[in-house]
């Protein structure tokens, strides 16, 4: 994205650019007075690695275990998966989060899809 700004005044933006390379968002914004800044912003994404059919089944459950929230939390569950606290050992980051949903998910019902059609049947996976 390039978002170009008129009549910017001294040291306001002339131009900003967006962009992202493997999970790391950056920005940079060139100032009127030709100043630079660059920020970098490392984003998870949920899906990654999955086939479109195990993502699909992923965001599903997220939505219906806590409307996609990482700090949900009910009782001793918590998170986008809503996953016993036990699971996450002390850390509750949405790192953390996927990476012990997916191991979860695999250990139990093989695949993403698999622990959707158990939710289905059963309303908790």
């Amino acid at each position: 994205m390039v978002t170009y700004e008129q009549n910017a005044g001294a040291g306001q933006i002339a131009y900003q650019y967006n962009r992202t390379y493997n999970q790391t968002r950056i920005k940079s914004v060139i100032h009127k007075n030709g100043s630079t800044t660059t920020t970098n912003t490392t984003t998870n994404n949920p899906s990654d690695g999955l086939a479109t059919n195990d993502a699909q089944a992923k965001e599903w459950i997220a939505q219906r275990e806590s409307s996609g929230s990482y700090t949900a939390q009910d009782g001793q569950y918590y998170g986008r998966y809503q996953l016993n606290l036990s699971y996450l050992n002390g850390d509750l980051s949405p790192a953390n989060q996927e990476i012990t949903a997916n191991r979860y998910v695999q250990n139990r019902y093989g695949s993403w899809t698999a622990a959707q059609q158990f939710w289905q049947v059963n309303g908790w996976y």
